[in-house]
């Protein structure tokens, strides 16, 4: 159970919020201003290859692949989804964006 004043679980612990698209513009807007709050997964193709700051944890995900995920969502307790296919993956040249993307 969590109050929604401080944002915070019953044991005062901070909320987790996962954040894909954390690397894109809307993404890393967003991301500094959950921080505020809150600790975020940052979920990203390369998030190996960023370095983790204050309240910001950075996985690396690949999200058309659901262990990838799973793995990457463990211990968040909600998720943001801020990703277009517009630039898919190599594994995913069968589609064009209007197929793959969310409506």
């Amino acid at each position: 159970m969590h109050t929604t004043e401080t944002n915070t679980e019953s044991s005062g612990n901070r909320l987790k919020i996962a954040l894909t698209g954390a690397s894109g513009y809307i993404g890393h807007n967003l991301l500094e201003q959950l921080t505020l709050e809150y600790d975020v997964i940052a979920l990203s193709r390369h998030g190996d290859q960023k370095e983790d700051k204050s309240h910001v944890e950075w996985r690396s995900c690949e999200l058309f692949s659901i262990s990838s995920a799973e793995k990457a969502l463990q211990g968040v307790d909600y998720a943001i989804y801020l990703v277009h296919s517009m630039m898919p993956t190599a594994k995913l040249t069968q589609a064009n964006f209007a197929d793959m993307d969310a409506h």
